[in-house]
């Protein structure tokens, strides 16, 4: 992933979600969630603008990931306003300044996000993800359509999948010795090796995989972030195992603890 395909992609985003809440009532209530529009709205702003700083040389965490949930509603509890058009505002510029402070750099450079080493094309990807999933949300709470492209949903998969080990769940993981290859479909491969309690992910195909997945890309974005079932994307096809022991695909998504 490169930095060129990836600005336009964030800039894309930002403005649809911009475009998306300014167009709803703050006050709607999305799905499975005690959020509201303008909630989301606000936590949206914080990230974007934590991330800003991030690629600006700050590495003092604005959340927790070993507690998303928790910080999540700690920070935002933090910051009361919910006026759309000023988060909205906030939101253009910190995504300003999130391509200032980068316009320099390349893809793989350091930089620091919520306390753990990242890579600004990884920043990039976890940014747009959080602008599409979130606005996902708020377009399935106001019955709207919003549709995420298989090259931008590549590009989430890919870059969460970078800091992937910061939130393994631990129970789940301590024992267990299996390496998986994930086969984006149109998209690049990813092997996910778990050994000792801890992962170890690198990009291109495992030599020796126990369970090797082939995946839509927003399919399985869905499904890591908690947004979709993946019997319903196993029975439309959408996800397939094979290997020496298929099986384990089942057991994928529930290792990690919500994105």
């Amino acid at each position: 992933m490169d930095l060129d395909t990836a600005r336009p992609a964030v800039a894309d985003a930002a403005a649809r979600f911009t475009n998306l809440v300014s167009s709803v009532d703050p006050s709607l209530r999305l799905p499975d969630s005690e959020w509201t529009a303008g909630d989301m709205t606000a936590h949206v702003t914080i990230v974007a603008r934590a991330l800003e700083g991030y690629l600006g040389g700050e590495r003092e965490p604005v959340l927790d990931v070993a507690d998303v949930p928790g910080s999540n509603a700690r920070v935002l509890a933090e910051r009361p306003e919910r006026d759309i058009g000023k988060l909205t505002d906030d939101l253009q510029d910190a995504t300003d300044g999130f391509f200032r402070n980068s316009e320099n750099a390349t893809a793989t450079d350091p930089t620091s996000w919520h306390g753990m080493d990242a890579t600004v094309g990884a920043v990039y990807g976890i940014y747009l993800g959080e602008l599409l999933l979130h606005g996902r949300d708020v377009a399935r709470a106001a019955g709207r359509p919003w549709p995420i492209s298989r090259s931008d949903a590549t590009i989430i998969f890919a870059c969460a999948a970078a800091v992937a080990h910061g939130f393994l769940d631990e129970e789940k993981v301590e024992d267990l010795s299996a390496t998986y290859e994930v086969r984006l479909r149109g998209g690049p491969r990813l092997t996910f090796a778990f050994a000792g309690g801890a992962l170890d992910v690198t990009p291109g195909p495992a030599r020796r995989a126990d369970c090797r997945i082939s995946a839509d890309p927003l399919a399985v974005v869905l499904v890591v972030y908690g947004r979709t079932s993946q019997w319903t994307q196993i029975a439309r096809g959408k996800l397939m195992s094979f290997g020496r022991k298929p099986w384990l695909a089942f057991r994928f998504a529930g290792l990690f603890k919500s994105f």
